[in-house]
């Protein structure tokens, strides 16, 4: 029979966090009442007859989801409880383990997070019997925001591919396309990902099956040595997506590069099949030094970094670029360049000698921010909002600010082991995100946290050689790529 736990009431733990800068607080002696989680419906089916005079289906229309009303329940006594006290949303974690102590909120195999709870009412039961004597308890009404987020305990696997060059960036569609009018491709489906040059000219691999099978696409981007870094991707219109991606050698002769090629998830079969290319800015020798150093917010809204403190924009899907910075406010390398989600106006791009810039307004302008204190080469950067940011450098450190640069919380002595460099850092939202970290070997680990990044949970790691890259496509499903490891180039994904 296989391994198999029926979760009881006993293997359950609930743990309250008031925001993203605390830690968790776990609260025992509570019976937490049914979750229920409308995921929405369909509201009303449209229908017309037929030549035969019966009712044809025509399409329908959708419900949204509903908010989570639900209740938990503890004694009445002389200390007030969290709950009485609590006035603000705040974040909710129910944990289900395989035994060990309740009050750990990284012991768990399957666990659920609401991420807005709000308290709503409170009963006061059982204060006063004229005869029986009954334990006198407190009921809090309580509604959250969906979805609900189911969370298992993960493990990253390796996957098959016949590339024997290292993998250095990765990225999948995010968007979840079940449309009448297009195929069915689920987010995480469609996913392209960058290698390096060996003597001849670098691959580039696309998947239209979540990774299952690994594609080279029939042309190369870039010429012979020259090997292929960030890859980010924007929508034409409704059916048709250009995959971007960049130089990560230097040509002396030339100025950075990109090269894009244009999928339609209505009629092609294949991705890639050629590329047109694009000089980004004027100045030679310039080349993408990082995984994540180009950005999409959409096909107008384009930003891409380099060396010698440029940042660059383009307006037009990739064809054209123009230079926001030009090494005015540093001179340094810059290694990654993000905007926080759902914004065009607010980003940052991070680099060599702790490099800090932020824009307000979309790159219009650029100021400096001064990174975290001691650290040295800054690797990785995810932004939450538009003051919540996390940072990992070379030197092992991870860090967050909650104030847009102003002050800087250290999450390094969090992480497990010996890390020497983190090497990306990307959250799903606001609660759930992944890091890796490589050693001085490198040998890379994944961690995951789903407290947002207050404490981090090192996930069993196939052996590698070091990891590059990550993409988080949702909870249960993240995507990591590496060094090649025993002949093939290392592509890591978990699934729940």
């Amino acid at each position: 029979m296989a391994d198999t736990k029926v979760f009881t009431a006993r293997d359950g733990a609930l743990f309250i966090q008031r925001s993203q800068s605390v830690d968790v607080e776990y609260i025992g002696c509570y019976d937490l009442g049914d979750l229920s989680a409308d995921e929405g419906s369909i509201a009303d089916l449209i229908q017309a007859f037929d030549v035969n005079g019966q009712y044809k289906q025509l399409g329908q229309t959708f419900d949204p989801p509903s908010a989570i009303e639900f209740t938990v329940t503890t004694w009445l006594d002389k200390v007030a409880h969290y709950l009485e006290r609590v006035t603000c949303p705040f974040f909710l974690h129910v944990n289900k383990r395989c035994g060990g102590v309740a009050n750990v909120i990284n012991n768990y195999e399957r666990a659920v997070v609401l991420e807005v709870v709000k308290r709503t009412n409170r009963t006061l039961s059982g204060l006063v019997m004229r005869s029986d004597d009954t334990q006198s308890d407190q009921e809090f009404g309580l509604v959250a925001v969906p979805p609900l987020l189911d969370i298992y305990a993960l493990t990253p696997d390796r996957q098959t591919t016949a590339e024997t060059l290292a993998s250095n960036d990765i990225i999948f569609v995010k968007e979840n396309l079940c449309g009448d009018c297009t195929p069915r491709y689920e987010e995480g489906m469609i996913g392209m990902r960058t290698n390096d040059a060996g003597a001849g000219t670098a691959n580039v691999e696309y998947t239209l099956d979540g990774g299952s099978t690994w594609t080279a696409c029939a042309a190369d981007p870039f010429g012979a040595t020259e090997h292929v870094m960030p890859v980010t991707y924007v929508w034409l219109d409704g059916h048709r997506i250009r995959f971007i991606v960049g130089r990560g050698t230097t040509d002396a002769g030339n100025p950075a590069e990109v090269a894009y090629t244009d999928f339609n998830i209505n009629t092609d079969t294949a991705i890639g099949a050629a590329w047109a290319t694009a000089n980004v800015g004027t100045t030679n020798g310039q080349f993408f030094f990082g995984p994540k150093s180009l950005f999409a917010y959409d096909q107008f809204n384009l930003w891409g970094v380099a060396g010698a403190g440029y940042i660059y924009k383009s307006a037009d899907a990739g064809v054209t670029w123009t230079a926001q910075e030009a090494g005015i406010l540093v001179v340094d390398d810059y290694y990654v360049i993000r905007f926080a989600p759902g914004s065009k106006l607010v980003g940052a791009a991070v680099g060599e000698n702790n490099a800090f810039a932020k824009t307000l307004d979309g790159g219009v302008t650029w100021s400096a921010v001064t990174g975290p204190s001691g650290a040295a080469e800054l690797l990785t950067l995810d932004m939450r909002s538009d003051k919540v940011w996390y940072v990992g450098d070379n030197a092992g450190g991870l860090y967050v600010t909650y104030n847009a640069g102003v002050s800087w919380t250290t999450l390094t002595a969090r992480l497990s082991g010996t890390v020497a460099a983190v090497r990306a850092v990307m959250f799903m939202n606001d609660v759930l995100g992944f890091v890796l970290t490589n050693t001085g070997g490198p040998v890379g680990t994944m961690h995951a946290s789903r407290d947002c990044g207050r404490t981090w949970q090192a996930l069993t790691t196939p052996t590698n050689a070091g990891l590059n890259a990550l993409d988080v496509v949702r909870a249960n499903l993240v995507y990591a790529v590496g060094e090649a490891q025993g002949g093939t180039s290392m592509i890591l994904k978990t699934a729940g």
